[in-house]
């Protein structure tokens, strides 16, 4: 059975003519045959390349020109933006510790890379609670006209959307930026986040340093009510059992043992303790003065010694 086939050939722009073959063999041993190196690609030179450019130079050129006019329209067509910068230096509060016996006040510090408290403190710049202070301090409210007037929290939350809060690697720096296209709303909302954060800090000291002192008032409130009642238990002790209280040490009913009793009993004590004193002094002047006698003793025995054994000495001399 004979099949035809025919091939085509792509290489020119003329469509050639069809050629019939009586069987496949044929169609392959034409596959087969060698190609012309004349008809493979071969690179272009760059002299090719440059004449091309150089002949189309014009269309380069306004082609350069109309991308550049474009680009600067757009350009001049955008909003200019703003960014004004604030820094930060945070420090971890510090806790005075006093040292037992010795009195002296010390302060420990957290340690110095405390990744939490830094942290913390950014989540607090970017929190809506500081931009709502921040809207307050600087009185950004507008006054209410015909419309409907704008609340604290939707110029909070229009501020915030323009802050960006940095972290400086290995400090405890933090940069705040505000971007705005006005440079001088910019500048004054960074310098406003950053005054009302400093001030939120002190605040919250502040009220550490009340809550502390209310605690203490407290306390110290119970416990003088507690001496109290421990002195009027002593006194009635003292006045059931005839013990009489001399000054100071009755507290507040201290007059009361100023009697006559008392004074003679302040008296008698004064006195015995000024006895115990001469006393002791005597008692030492004694005790020189017999160790001072018993020296002199000695040393006449030794004398006497001395001179019998002088006249021993003499007399074997002789």
């Amino acid at each position: 059975m004979t099949q035809h086939q025919s091939l085509e050939d792509g290489r020119s722009g003329n469509l050639p003519a069809r050629r019939e073959f009586s069987d496949l063999s044929e169609a392959r041993d034409l596959g087969n045959e060698p190609r012309d190196p004349r008809n493979e690609f071969s690179p272009i030179p760059t002299s090719s390349i440059w004449s091309i450019i150089w002949a189309r130079k014009l269309w380069l050129l306004g082609a350069a020109i109309i991308g550049l006019l474009l680009a600067l329209g757009y350009s001049f067509l955008q909003t200019p933006l703003y960014r004004s910068t604030s820094t930060i230096e945070l420090n971890a509060p510090t806790a005075p510790v006093t040292a037992s016996g010795s009195g002296v006040n010390e302060t420990a510090a957290p340690p110095p890379t405390d990744e939490e408290y830094l942290d913390t403190q950014v989540g607090i710049l970017r929190s809506r609670a500081l931009a709502e202070r921040v809207v307050q301090d600087l009185e950004l409210v507008p006054p209410a006209a015909d419309g409907q007037p704008r609340t604290v929290a939707a110029i909070a939350s229009e501020i915030a959307d323009g802050l960006s809060v940095d972290t400086t690697e290995n400090s405890r720096i933090i940069e705040l930026s505000y971007v705005s296209p006005d440079a001088g709303r910019a500048a004054h909302l960074v310098n406003g986040f950053a005054n009302s954060y400093i001030q939120l800090a002190l605040d919250r000291k502040y009220d550490a340093t009340v809550a502390a002192r209310d605690f203490l008032e407290k306390r110290i409130d119970t416990v003088r009510e507690e001496m109290n009642g421990a002195e009027r238990d002593l006194v009635r002790y003292a006045q059931a059992n005839g013990i009489i209280l001399l000054g100071g040490e009755g507290g507040e009913s201290a007059g009361s043992g100023n009697s006559l009793t008392g004074n003679t009993l302040t008296s008698i004590n004064a006195a015995l303790a000024e006895a115990q004193q001469k006393r002791i002094t005597a008692e030492q002047r004694f005790r020189q003065a017999s160790s001072i006698g018993e020296t002199n003793t000695s040393t006449a025995a030794l004398r006497q010694e001395l001179a019998s054994v002088k006249a021993e000495y003499e007399e074997k001399s002789t």
